[in-house]
């Protein structure tokens, strides 16, 4: 006689932990990316730079395994000697989204007439014509982190130095469209022209000093802060004296990385500017919150506050012009840009011309002088950053 016995209740399994982690093979040792997959059971996702060693990969862990556990496989990848570094994969956006880089939208288009460009009202402003009689910036090389560059636009043809494209692993950082809507918010190349826009800024402030155009943010403003960490350590081992980050992390995340490659960028005398974030708010923003780099605020241009999207606070050094800038967009044309990813260039080109007449300034030294010499916002609060005066911060040094 059979007996049947009664059915048992299904348990559905508990799925598998995968965890990521960017890892960066030593070159050097002649290391392949499959024995790190074998020796340590990795699934290769994507190459993050291939040229820099740099991989995504991830690992399928135990489901007991604890929240920190991508954190712990990174230290243990870090102990072997064929691998330089290895870290969680917790940042993949290194971008403020539209309305944080640049919160009026897209650019007004303004033609292909560089008058525009020349003769806006920040270059009276700024009593450009005064400043260019006693330094246009020569001999100082600025390296723009950003979405790469035109490189036959009239504004800035001339002033380019090699760079590297970190976004497509090749040595033409071209600012360019790729019609794909890489962040998922709708929009499609709406961070074209940014770099393009900074670096035109970066031209009409210090005229004489050469642009090293690193291309680390796709045509969404998208990227990932370890491509920007080898950026920063590929443009101080060619020669930039200063480095302009107009952007900043997703959920103000803070790389030990990211902040590791400012550290040593630092260290051989290169000042790191970063725009300080357009929340409206007091909030710290990665990386222009990290320290020594030069944090900067926008300002409008009547000088009377800082621009309503502007964060602000102690923690921010200076203060910039940031509403309505016109500059340079691909294919020969200048529009008009708001966002203090404009004003940070600004402070980028100041830092060019006043360390072409110093010869070199210590970080401490360029604080000083430039808080010493801008103006207080006329209805500021107390830990309102000052406005940049750059006629003043470069007499001070006649």
């Amino acid at each position: 006689m059979v007996t049947w016995a009664p059915a048992t209740t299904a348990v559905a399994a508990t799925p598998p932990v995968r965890v990521q982690i960017v890892v960066k093979i030593d070159l050097e040792a002649n290391v392949r990316i499959a024995e790190i997959e074998r020796d340590y059971r990795l699934i290769t996702v994507r190459s993050v730079l291939a040229s820099h060693g740099l991989y995504l990969m991830e690992a399928v862990l135990a489901p007991d395994k604890k929240p920190d556990a991508a954190k712990k496989l990174a230290e243990s990848l870090t102990k072997d000697r064929r691998i330089e570094y290895a870290e969680p994969n917790f940042l993949t956006n290194a971008s403020d989204d539209r309305f944080h880089a640049w919160p009026d939208g897209d650019p007004t288009y303004l033609g292909t007439d560089p008058a525009v460009w020349q003769n806006q009202p920040v270059v009276a402003k700024l009593a450009l014509g005064q400043v260019h009689q006693r330094t246009t910036g020569a001999g100082q090389v600025i390296a723009v982190l950003d979405t790469g560059i035109d490189p036959s636009h009239p504004a800035i043809v001339g002033s380019l130095l090699p760079a590297w494209d970190y976004v497509t692993d090749d040595p033409q950082p071209t600012d360019e469209r790729d019609g794909i809507d890489n962040d998922s918010d709708g929009r499609v190349d709406e961070a074209f022209g940014h770099g393009t826009h900074v670096a035109g800024i970066v031209r009409l402030i210090a005229p004489s000093a050469m642009i090293m155009p690193a291309r680390v943010l796709n045509s969404d403003g998208t990227g990932n802060v370890f491509a920007v960490a080898e950026a920063i350590d590929d443009v101080v081992r060619n020669g930039a004296t200063v480095i302009n980050l107009s952007f900043g992390t997703a959920d103000n995340e803070e790389s030990k990385l990211l902040k590791e490659a400012i550290r040593r960028a630092q260290k051989d005398g290169v000042i790191v500017v970063a725009s300080a974030g357009n929340s409206g708010t007091t909030d710290r923003r990665f990386p222009a919150s990290a320290k020594g780099v030069i944090a900067v605020a926008g300002s409008n241009l009547t000088s009377t506050k800082l621009s309503w999207f502007s964060n602000r606070g102690g923690w921010v050094d200076t203060a910039a012009p940031s509403q309505n800038i016109v500059s340079a967009v691909p294919g020969g044309g200048y529009a008009a840009w708001s966002g203090t990813s404009m004003a940070a260039p600004f402070v980028s080109g100041q830092v060019a011309l006043i360390d072409s007449l110093r010869r070199k300034s210590d970080l401490k030294q360029l604080v000083d002088t430039i808080d010493k010499s801008s103006d207080r916002l006329r209805d500021g609060r107390n830990d309102d950053p000052r406005l940049i005066d750059i006629l003043a911060s470069v007499d001070r040094l006649n």
